[in-house]
């Protein structure tokens, strides 16, 4: 076996032009038959940069056979060298003509696809609510985060529950038992916002920050009385909310 030799090398220093150097020397030795060559970069960009500096070289020493062989190598990323690994030998690797790795685009909308055909309708519901509550927190990019994750790390479907109770356990923990029931909540909040709005004319409050918070809160009290849920973000802003001097000890409940 051949021994393994490491070059380290800050950016724009010639890595590209030290490998081409390198196969070039292999090649125009007798070392390596060019259409032999496996070579993966981090970018379709270099891949197709070093493969054209060693024909280029070949072709400067008059090395054209060679030069023409080399099209036969495999320059590229990783995922696409072996996607054409996997089609080239797909026969012998027991597997479909047509298999070939699937970019991030396709294999994003794949996972989510098969995450939906899973689901109870009871589930998609509560998955949904979720979305809602957390804003930006996209659940199924999550699980296929996770999916992703358990695939690196070599963990079994039947091992991911287990990991599922001891993450719930230590959520709750950190939360703590719940001071009241939600819909207790949403019932204390209409009926506090409804008198405030009710005052709210006689107040005298004519500041443009006031009227803001009230047409807030009037959006929110026809969501909760429509049945829907708040996102968790706007009762943080309407914990946290200002309002003109003359409102304040209205607005305080």
């Amino acid at each position: 076996m051949n021994p393994v030799g490491i070059i380290t090398a800050s950016a724009g220093s010639g890595k590209t032009y030290r490998l081409a150097e390198e196969l070039f020397n292999a090649v125009s030795s007798g070392e390596a038959r060019p259409e032999a060559i496996l070579a993966t970069t981090f970018t379709v960009k270099a891949a197709s940069e070093l493969k054209q500096r060693v024909r280029a070289k070949l072709l400067a020493r008059g090395r054209s056979a060679e030069a023409e062989r080399l099209a036969a190598a495999r320059f590229g990323t990783v995922n696409a060298v072996c996607e054409r690994l996997v089609s080239d030998y797909s026969f012998e690797l027991g597997l479909p003509p047509g298999m070939a790795v699937l970019d991030e685009a396709v294999g994003d909308r794949i996972v989510k696809r098969v995450i939906s055909s899973v689901l109870t309708r009871e589930e998609d519901d509560l998955a949904a609510r979720l979305d809602h509550a957390f804003g930006e927190w996209k659940w199924q990019e999550v699980v296929g985060n996770l999916i992703s994750l358990a695939r690196s790390n070599g963990i079994g479907p039947d091992a991911l529950p287990e990991f599922a109770e001891r993450s719930r356990e230590g959520c709750l923990a950190l939360l703590g038992e719940p001071e009241a029931d939600g819909a207790g909540i949403e019932r204390s909040f209409v009926e506090a916002a409804e008198r405030f709005l009710k005052e709210y004319p006689s107040l005298g409050d004519t500041t443009g920050t006031t009227r803001g918070v009230v047409d807030k809160l009037t959006g929110r009290i026809r969501t909760l009385r429509n049945g829907q849920p708040i996102p968790w973000s706007e009762w943080a802003t309407t914990a946290s909310a200002a309002v003109g001097k003359g409102s304040r000890d209205a607005f305080a409940p």
